[in-house]
């Protein structure tokens, strides 16, 4: 039996957002290490261990910029977007961040495209908020559907070509250690995926990590407006 020990790099200094080159060359509001906004400081970055729910403290960041279908507006206001950006860079400050973000592209558009979902992209706010929302829309069809989509099962084996994680050999068995935060969220997603751990709010609709499915809210908050609503 494979058991997964989820891992990731964080730099020490923290994250911010800044106008950086990007890939492409250009100017884009960009995350990154704080006064490295060309993520070469490798020696400033630690390793940390992860819980099962990473990918769902993860989607948490993009509530409010993102529905619970998974859908994003046209044209997202400005206050969403500065509350998403707080919110990823304190997610990024616990959990650590990768200098790249896999491709979010939907598959129909990859064929056009001559895509792969794990070819890297800039750590931009549309990058980043793609991934989110892919991984809403694939928890979405699960509470519709009971089994995985075909098209997250092709997705996650596409982007399996980027993930990071080597086999650990224990007297107890079989270990594989992820070692950056995408495949930490990818595996950790599809293993509660797996296990039935993939619950949607009742309250907000928002899909969370639940260890057990008689779980119905997916925070504190909800939970006291469910509570509320029942009187």
């Amino acid at each position: 039996m494979s058991i997964y020990k989820f891992q990731s790099f964080r730099a020490t200094q923290g994250y911010e957002w800044s106008e950086t080159n990007t890939w492409t060359k250009g100017k884009a509001l960009t995350l990154h290490p704080i006064g490295d906004p060309t993520w070469n400081k490798l020696e400033s970055t630690q390793i940390i261990e992860l819980p099962d729910n990473v990918w769902s403290e993860f989607i948490k960041t993009g509530k409010g910029l993102v529905d619970h279908k998974g859908h994003m507006p046209a044209d997202p206001s400005e206050e969403s977007i500065e509350v998403f950006k707080k919110k990823i860079v304190k997610f990024c400050n616990i959990a650590g961040f990768d200098q790249y973000v896999p491709t979010s592209i939907p598959l129909l558009n990859m064929v056009k495209e001559k895509a792969d979902a794990g070819n890297p992209r800039p750590t931009t706010v549309e990058n980043i908020v793609g991934i989110i929302a892919t991984l809403v829309r694939f928890n979405h069809h699960i509470k519709t559907r009971p089994v995985i989509s075909d098209e997250a099962i092709q997705w996650l084996n596409s982007s399996a070509t980027r993930m990071d994680y080597q086999p650990v050999f224990k007297r107890s068995g079989l270990e594989f250690e992820t070692t950056n935060i995408f495949s930490s969220i990818f595996i950790s997603w599809y293993q509660s995926a797996v296990r039935k751990q993939v619950q949607k709010c009742v309250v907000c609709k928002f899909p969370y990590f639940a260890r057990y499915s008689s779980s119905e809210t997916c925070s504190g908050t909800c939970r006291n407006k469910k509570s509320k609503g029942s009187k």
